[in-house]
């Protein structure tokens, strides 16, 4: 997939995935700027992983202190197949920073500016996320119940909701200009869905 897009051909459009566009994006960019070979694959993987378990780090250490976090870290990086260049590997770490932003923005009350840019910043990594693996939708949904129903008063939900809003239209609308919209739905939701209930059904 990552050496179709930097052929030039578009996710979903022109050939096959299941789980999103985002991450042959990534890997096919990564591609055209250090080198047509596989094992750029495995490059721009263990970044993601860099970038991931560095985050994680600093969101555990919050809680935890730092000699948990490392051992917690250290106990993701290798309790997975992380060094396949699946989609999950990006997708976790858009969904991770995501969350993370939105922590930070529930303890700290700043200008206007700031408390509608961090929103928008977080919803944008949600989308990233929720491009790259589908199943990632969870994180919005549990993210909205979560403002929703349990985030202090002073949170900005209004700019929240507002932004989650305009970056889902930004990214429709962009990928139904590139003509990967409707492909995109037919192969990450309407053939799993298909799929699963054939399973269910026996059919």
């Amino acid at each position: 997939a990552a050496v179709a897009f930097e052929n030039g051909k578009m996710p979903h459009r022109d050939f096959f995935m299941q789980y999103g566009p985002v991450t042959p994006m990534l890997q096919g960019s990564w591609m055209k700027l250090f080198g047509s070979h596989l094992v750029q694959l495995q490059y721009v993987t263990v970044f993601s992983l860099i970038l991931t378990a560095t985050l994680l780090f600093f969101v555990l250490k919050e809680r935890f202190g730092s000699s948990w976090s490392v051992f917690l870290t250290l106990a993701w990086l290798f309790t997975g197949p992380h060094g396949n260049p699946w989609s999950s590997v990006w997708a976790n770490y858009f969904a991770l920073f995501g969350v993370y932003l939105l922590s930070k923005l529930s303890v700290k009350h700043h200008g206007f500016l700031f408390r509608f840019g961090i929103p928008l910043t977080a919803n944008t990594f949600f989308m990233l996320a929720f491009f790259s693996r589908v199943h990632l939708l969870s994180v919005i949904f549990s993210v909205t119940i979560w403002i929703l129903l349990f985030a202090d008063k002073t949170f900005p939900r209004l700019q929240f909701f507002f932004s989650l809003f305009l970056v889902s239209m930004i990214f429709i609308v962009t990928f139904w200009h590139l003509g990967i919209l409707s492909p995109w739905y037919e192969q990450c939701i309407s053939w799993p869905l298909d799929f699963y209930r054939g399973i269910v059904t026996g059919k």
